[in-house]
């Protein structure tokens, strides 16, 4: 299937809200409509379209996309809150689960939660957990490239696509932080299914940040080595390799990405500053570059934060949350 672009010219930035107050850490749901934010301890809820504050929470953890529901793994154990912080779902213990070899992910609907879990003998699982009652519906053993005969989990990641479900999940070896590959799932009838297709390891692709599917499904992108963006349309998984897009710009660097429809687009820095460039494809090259506000940073302890159409990041003590658009 041939996937439609349109050319745009631009970015637009629209600044939706400036919360007052350093945090100690923000994270976005996989849709980018919810954004935790964390002030001495206590997490506070919003709504990235709005700005405005739904309830506060004292435990991090990944947000539900129906922004009720937050999950962690503490002590070993899954334990998922409701967003109010009032009520505390049961916990689901598991040896282990405090093992660098554990992601958590809620699934579109927010009802169940995609959860790698690692055994000491260094094998995992992926499963398949009801968010309601944390009962185990389904797992499946760690996948393995046909390649490929490691068998250890140890920094699995998770990107998932909205609205169809599709799960990637990438499975790195952490002494060298090389890929041992990208495998995909689905859920039929409250059993995971996997896709015969997968990103297989490759000597030049060690583990990718800020991984995205584009609307549609059909593209997967990350950035490797904060100098390359690689992306796979996924019927047939061809691969656009887009190296050298920085090479003339030694200082810059690739610092997250998004899709916007099947519009890709990066967060670039330059010495301290951002800007938001569309990516071209299909000419691999950068076709426009928007700067940020010269006051709008990453600090150090905290992630770069873009997904869907939301950008967070700080100006001066607050911070703020911008709502991305495209020019054609």
């Amino acid at each position: 299937m041939t996937i439609q672009r349109k050319r745009y010219l631009d970015v637009d930035l629209e600044l939706t809200a400036q919360i007052k107050g350093q945090a100690d850490f923000i994270t976005l749901s996989e849709d980018g409509r919810w954004i935790a934010i964390i002030y001495s301890g206590e997490q506070h809820l919003f709504d990235a379209y709005t700005g405005q504050e739904y309830g506060k929470g004292h435990d991090p953890g990944v947000i539900s996309t129906d922004g009720k529901l937050m999950a962690n793994m503490r002590d070993g154990a899954i334990q998922i809150f409701n967003i109010d912080g009032k009520q505390v779902i049961k916990p689901y213990p598991h040896p282990g689960g405090d093992s660098p070899g554990v992601d958590l992910c809620f699934t579109a609907d927010s009802q169940r939660l995609w959860v790698t879990l690692w055994n000491e003998d260094g094998t995992g699982k992926l499963a398949l957990v009801d968010a309601e009652t944390l009962e185990e519906l389904d797992a499946v053993p760690m996948p393995v490239a046909a390649e490929n005969d490691e068998t250890t989990w140890m920094l699995p990641f998770m990107t998932l696509h909205i609205p169809s479900d599709t799960l990637a999940l990438q499975h790195v070896y952490s002494d060298a932080w090389y890929l041992l590959g990208v495998f995909f799932f689905t859920i039929h009838e409250k059993q995971i299914k996997q896709h015969d297709f997968h990103i297989p390891p490759d000597s030049d692709l060690a583990m990718m940040s800020s991984t995205a599917f584009s609307a549609s499904g059909q593209q997967f992108a990350g950035i490797v080595g904060s100098r390359y963006i690689w992306v796979w349309q996924m019927q047939g998984m061809n691969t656009h390799q887009l190296w050298n897009l920085l090479d003339d710009e030694k200082e810059k660097m690739f610092v997250a990405l998004t899709f916007i429809g099947e519009q890709l687009i990066a967060l670039v820095e330059d010495e301290g500053s951002y800007e938001l460039c569309v990516v071209d494809v299909d000419h691999i090259r950068l076709s426009s570059h928007s700067p940020l506000p010269s006051n709008f940073v990453f600090p150090p302890y905290l992630p770069p934060t873009m997904r869907g159409r939301t950008l967070v990041g700080m100006q001066s003590e607050d911070v703020v949350i911008y709502r991305i658009g495209l020019k054609v």
